[in-house]
């Protein structure tokens, strides 16, 4: 039988200490990438600066709102909930540690067992590392190209069906695509475009 004390404790520590989780991972280079292009929108003509800023002014509220979330203490997030979710005060705490123990326990053995099937490395380790993947292969061959690239890796990592693979990978570059002719950005240009139109 677990001692319910050490498991309080442990709760409360897992409550303070920043989890690294995937999405950490991905929230964090989409706040600093935000704030860099919202920031560098500031050179633009104000007609062309105005689209940019209130899509990344967007996407930096709502990052900060759910690093914000993930960084408040177990005990302030459930005062904040709204709705069946919340912890009820009738059950005493040594009840309901034991209840949650056990359904704890049974999260994250099944947890453990699924992602360390065949993986060589985390799924958030992974998703991190494709993030920094498709930036750096869109800035080196293109966003064009990159995209349907990231969606193809993305996808066969989490064994997405074969079907549905195929499916996002057309689209994305579809959607690129539409991007590039609509916008009128050179979106199949990246750094090494110049290497290649060299041959």
């Amino acid at each position: 039988m677990k001692d319910p004390i050490d498991y309080v404790t442990r709760e409360y520590l897992k409550s303070t200490v920043i989890k690294i989780d995937t999405e950490y991972v991905i929230l964090l280079p989409m706040l600093i990438l935000s704030l860099y292009m919202f920031l560098t929108s500031f050179s633009f003509p104000t007609q062309a600066a105005t689209f940019p800023r209130l899509t990344t002014g967007l996407v930096i509220i709502g990052t900060s709102i759910l690093l914000a979330a993930k960084l408040l203490p177990h005990e302030v997030t459930n005062k904040l909930s709204v709705g069946k979710n919340k912890t009820k005060r009738d059950t005493s705490l040594i009840d309901a540690a034991k209840d949650e123990m056990g359904e704890f326990e049974d999260d994250v053995s099944a947890n453990s067992l699924e992602s360390s099937a065949q993986r060589p490395i985390p799924d958030s380790v992974f998703a991190g590392l494709s993030i920094g993947f498709y930036i750096i292969t869109g800035y080196l061959i293109g966003i064009l190209w990159a995209s349907p690239l990231f969606i193809l890796v993305y996808t066969l990592w989490f064994r997405l069906n074969w079907y549905v693979v195929i499916m996002l990978t057309i689209s994305g570059f579809i959607i690129a695509y539409l991007f590039m002719i609509y916008l009128v950005l050179p979106l199949d240009e990246g750094a090494l475009t110049g290497v290649f139109n060299a041959f």
